[in-house]
């Protein structure tokens, strides 16, 4: 094969978007591949779990990122969390003022880890071809387990946000995410 066949084979791959396993249960308990319903619009798929705090204490920040891009952004909050069910999640989406993404389950873990999160809350975006452009945290309010600053200083997922959407690279999460970890299981 020569090389330009080679790079020529690369670069298509590449362009085809995720290898991701992107099946969801939703909270009707219907099963989503969360990739072909955006429909080459961006993707952000923010993991959560319902009893972490600091997730808990993103929910009003998740809806201003959520309405400030609703129109060229497809939004997924995947509660990625053993024996969680859809109706447990829409009671906590609808305590916390979650109303403007979908909902999904994520009960093994395994689209967390095949995003690469690790820990709640942390978002990947994909660009419209549907590859990840961003993996990390929200923002910089939490800077260790239990300390967060009294202002936000860095805007990384919508940073992310903005860099996909104009056809730029997203820079790398300013630092790591703080939260819960996601734990994973080979049985839902």
């Amino acid at each position: 094969m020569t090389a330009s066949l080679f790079a020529g084979l690369l670069a298509l791959s590449l362009q085809t978007g995720p290898a991701l396993d992107a099946i969801v249960i939703g909270v009707h308990g219907h099963r989503h591949d969360i990739f072909s319903e955006a429909h080459g619009r961006t993707l952000a798929v923010i993991f959560v779990n319902h009893d972490c705090p600091v997730c808990n204490s993103y929910a009003p920040e998740f809806e201003k990122i959520i309405a400030n891009y609703h129109d060229r952004v497809q939004f997924d909050l995947v509660y990625a969390e053993q024996r969680f069910t859809g109706a447990m999640a829409q009671k906590h989406a609808e305590t916390y003022g979650l109303t403007g993404a979908r909902l999904f389950v994520d009960p093994t873990g395994s689209l967390a880890s095949e995003c690469g999160a690790t820990v709640v809350p942390e978002a990947a975006v994909f660009d419209g071809s549907g590859k990840r452009a961003y993996l990390g945290r929200i923002d910089d309010l939490y800077y260790d387990y239990g300390k967060q600053r009294s202002r936000v200083n860095r805007h990384d997922l919508r940073d992310a946000l903005d860099a996909t959407l104009s056809h730029r690279p997203a820079k790398a999460a300013s630092g790591p995410p703080f939260g819960c970890v996601i734990e994973t299981s080979s049985k839902p």
